[in-house]
């Protein structure tokens, strides 16, 4: 069997290796083989580096959950791309044969984007886990529904609230309510604050603080004009539970969602909750199926919205060099905190 170099995880919070010897996968049905360019880096890339939560496969393993690339090869009955494609998206997570860091990896046809010319593989590596949870969110959970490409959404007398407006998820996740139409408050920590307006937000609070002046700012800014909210920082659910039993004007249709899937949450009678699912992409299961349907279904709009710059993409921070050094360094600089999405080159074309 054809091998390729990597990084490879022998064990938990143990250093990478850098190899030669892992083996190139074949693609299988409906899925491509991607010659890997662009890796982003993830909170859920550390966490599986130090702890091992997340990995499916068996150590030594491979991670990374997100990049962008070209494609090598074909799997029976792909019918979306060709080879040479460019692509983009996040991958399954924890299965070494689908992680980015390493010269190759698998993609599932339902999950990947095809990336527009507007986008450089850079840009684009930033994008997957992001737009895939917002999108998750907003539309399998909040209900909101995409508008089609190229037609502006009819202004609505509605507000939606994002939670962590000025992260990654709720970057995109603001991009696109207010393309359907919708206001946005989003929260944010004030020197965070202008990210979230010049990505269409109407209005932000301070996030920092407490639950009770987040409630009132929440009632101030929208008049209790709301039904919907996404914590996009997996840290706000209190707050969006809340807001949703004390100041919503409405009788029914709360909903809170979140993208925390490990915290407890208990809502009232009357409030909804949904929460992303993401880890379950991919995955040959009830709800990794519908997870996976509900992504392929979106990402032919989400396309042509990025295509067009109805989407924009995220600020980043790219690291300096290439290749499996960079990849250490950058995760590096991932956990000493940073204000963007932090991406590396992998290889060049």
């Amino acid at each position: 069997m054809a091998t390729q170099s990597g990084l490879l995880l022998t064990a938990p919070d143990e250093p990478y290796k850098i190899v030669s010897t892992i083996p190139i996968p074949k693609p299988g049905h409906k899925q491509v083989l991607v010659k890997s360019l662009v890796t982003g880096i993830n909170p859920v890339e550390p966490m599986m580096f130090h702890t091992g939560s997340n990995i499916l496969s068996p150590f030594p393993a491979v991670i990374g959950c997100e990049g962008s690339g070209t494609v090598a090869a074909l799997g029976p009955d792909v019918t979306r791309f060709k080879v040479g494609d460019g692509v983009f998206g996040c991958t399954r997570v924890g299965v070494s044969e689908c992680a980015t860091f390493q010269e190759h990896f698998l993609m599932d046809e339902d999950l990947a984007y095809r990336r527009p010319g507007n986008l450089s593989a850079e840009e684009a590596s930033t994008l997957g886990v992001a737009l895939d949870t917002a999108v998750l969110g907003l539309v399998g959970g909040l209900g909101i529904t995409l508008p089609e490409p190229g037609t502006k959404a009819e202004e609505k007398n509605e507000w939606i609230v994002i939670l962590g407006g000025s992260g990654s998820v709720g970057a995109v996740a603001v991009q696109v309510v207010r393309l359907a139409g919708y206001k946005v408050l989003a929260s944010s920590s004030p020197a965070r604050a202008a990210v979230a307006l010049s990505n269409g937000a109407t209005a932000t609070f301070d996030h920092s603080l407490d639950i009770p002046s987040q409630v009132a700012e929440i009632k101030k800014v929208t008049g209790g004009k709301f039904t919907r909210i996404l914590d996009a920082s997996a840290r706000a659910h209190d707050t969006a539970v809340a807001a949703l039993e004390q100041v919503s004007s409405a009788t029914e249709g709360k909903i809170c969602c979140t993208v925390n899937t490990w915290s407890p949450v208990t809502t009232p009678p009357g409030v909804e909750l949904y929460r992303v699912e993401m880890g379950a992409m991919g995955q040959d299961t009830d709800l990794g199926r519908d997870v996976t349907a509900k992504i392929a279904s979106y990402i032919p709009s989400l396309e042509q919205h990025l295509a067009n710059g109805a989407i924009k993409p995220l600020p980043y921070q790219l690291v300096e060099g290439k290749g499996w050094e960079a990849i250490i360094k950058a995760q590096e600089v991932f956990e000493k905190g940073v204000e963007r999405k932090v991406a590396v080159r992998v290889q060049d074309e």
